[in-house]
């Protein structure tokens, strides 16, 4: 039986498996993220042609880094 996750996935249900395990979308990851840092994960992401491991590593572990940048384009700020 799959296990089931607290998010609901916005942007489909492909899933871009790399030779060495990593996956995007990640559902472990992506269920214990806040909605802005989903939202901000999958926006960086889509911004690529073909994703590599790179690419998908440096959004999941620099997740405050894109809400931040995120928040100052867009002038959007939330209290913490």
């Amino acid at each position: 039986m799959s296990p089931t996750y607290d998010y609901e996935p916005g942007f489909g249900e492909s899933v871009t498996a790399r030779s060495n395990g990593i996956t995007h979308p990640d559902p472990e990851l992506l269920s214990a993220m806040t909605m802005a840092q989903r939202g901000a994960v999958c926006r960086y992401l889509a911004r690529f042609a073909e994703l590599d491991d790179a690419k998908i590593l440096y959004a999941y572990t620099h997740v405050n880094d894109l809400v931040a940048r995120e928040e100052a384009r867009t002038g959007c700020f939330t209290a913490v």
